[in-house]
C-alpha cells in the first residue's frame, strides 16, 4: 500500500468522474450540433462533463454516470440516517393511506345513501300521478276558465 488516497470515482463509456458530496443532474442545451443531434451537460461534477448525441458517452451514458454517483452519495450515508428517513417516510405514507381510506368510506356511505334515495324517488315517481303543468299559458287559460 502507497499510502496515498485514491479518490472515489465513476466510469460509464470511457468517462471518468470523481464523485463529490453534490448530487448530479443530466442538463441539455436548447441548441443542437450541427447535424442536429442534442448535446449537453453534467451538472454537479468537479470535471467539466459534457455528453453529445453524436459520441460514445451519450444522454444515456450521462444519465447512467449520474444514477450511479447518486445511488452512491446515497449509500455513503450511515445505515442509521437512512433508516431514520425511511422511518419518517413510512408513517407519512401510512397516515395519507389511512386518510384517503376514510375518505372512500365517507364517499362510499354517501354515494349508497344517495342511491337509496335516487331509487325511492324512482319508485315513488311510478306510482304517482305526473304533476299538472304550472307553464305560463296554462295558469293563465285556467284563470280565465279556459274561454277560446
Amino acid at each position: 500500500m502507497s499510502g496515498e488516497w485514491e479518490h472515489p470515482s465513476v466510469t460509464v463509456e470511457g468517462v471518468t468522474l470523481r464523485h463529490n458530496a453534490a448530487n448530479w443532474s443530466v442538463k441539455t442545451n436548447r441548441h443542437t450540433n450541427t447535424d442536429g443531434s442534442a448535446w449537453g451537460w453534467i451538472e454537479g461534477p468537479a470535471e467539466h462533463a459534457c455528453w453529445s448525441n453524436n459520441q460514445r458517452f451519450d444522454c444515456d451514458a450521462a444519465r447512467q454516470i449520474v444514477m450511479q454517483h447518486n445511488q452512491w452519495l446515497v449509500d455513503q450515508e450511515p445505515i442509521l440516517l437512512r433508516l431514520m428517513r425511511a422511518d419518517i417516510r413510512r408513517q407519512k405514507a401510512l397516515a395519507e393511506a389511512q386518510i384517503a381510506t376514510e375518505k372512500a368510506h365517507t364517499a362510499r356511505l354517501e354515494h349508497r345513501q344517495a342511491e337509496d334515495e335516487f331509487q325511492r324517488l324512482l319508485v315513488l315517481s311510478c306510482t304517482q300521478s305526473p304533476v299538472p303543468s304550472t307553464r305560463p299559458d296554462d295558469v293563465s287559460t285556467a284563470a280565465t276558465g279556459g274561454g277560446r
